[in-house]
């Protein structure tokens, strides 16, 4: 009991410093969020559960080959960041006392797993130190315009998205160019069908091979309705 409470005394203390700090600066090109690393004293389920009493959200930084990083931030900085939409394209800056790391969000765990609540836990990914040798693999979902420009579609056809559900699996090498969505323009389509060379990518970005599929694979494909 009395290392529990000299765990927690100390525990306690590093929230006190750490609460006078500037929690989150946003700004029109980037986005700090002050961090705090978790010692041993912060980590297991009776100190996350603490640190959530408290007003912090636990999270854990991985990737680019370093050893995981667990950390706290402030709950409510965290969700002013989270707030605006496609929060999972942005690289934050995390200031940890100074030192400054960029990281893309990954798995965000809410309360009641419900979209749009408290994020109790989350993950972010480390972007990389040599991004052309090491890029970020991502999966980015699809989004359809110019659907009455295609001919099958004024015929009747409707547009069947391939990676509507999974997005499409892509590398990363720039971080001030991660599109939200991939645009498919069916203005484009050839016979019904848009393929991946039909795409604009945006600087940075590659198409991750497909296992089982060519490297110009279809994307989406205008299909006539059976009657």
């Amino acid at each position: 009991r009395r290392g529990a409470r000299r765990m927690r005394r100390s525990s306690v203390a590093s929230l006190t410093r750490a609460a006078g700090r500037v929690r989150s600066v946003c700004t029109s090109n980037r986005q700090v969020l002050v961090a705090h690393k978790r010692g041993p004293e912060l980590q297991g389920q009776a100190a996350v559960n603490w640190l959530r009493k408290q007003g912090r959200t636990p999270g854990c930084l991985i990737g680019d080959k370093l050893p995981q990083l667990p950390f706290w931030v402030e709950a409510e900085a965290l969700d002013v960041l989270m707030r605006p939409p496609f929060f999972g394209s942005r690289v934050l800056d995390l200031d940890f006392e100074g030192e400054i790391v960029r990281a893309l969000p990954g798995e965000i765990r809410r309360v009641g797993n419900s979209h749009g609540a408290a994020a109790m836990h989350i993950t972010l990914q480390r972007w990389p130190r040599d991004p052309e040798a090491n890029p970020v693999k991502r999966s980015i979902h699809t989004r359809l315009v110019n659907e009455l420009k295609c001919p099958e579609v004024k015929a009747g056809a409707y547009v069947h998205e391939l990676f509507n559900r999974d997005g499409i699996p892509v590398y990363l090498r720039d971080p001030d160019h991660i599109p939200a969505t991939l645009t498919v323009d069916m203005a484009r389509a050839v016979a019904g069908d848009i393929r991946v060379a039909q795409l604009d990518l945006p600087p940075g970005l590659t198409i991750r091979p497909v296992k089982h599929l060519p490297d110009n694979f279809l994307v989406a494909r205008a299909k006539r309705i059976r009657s």
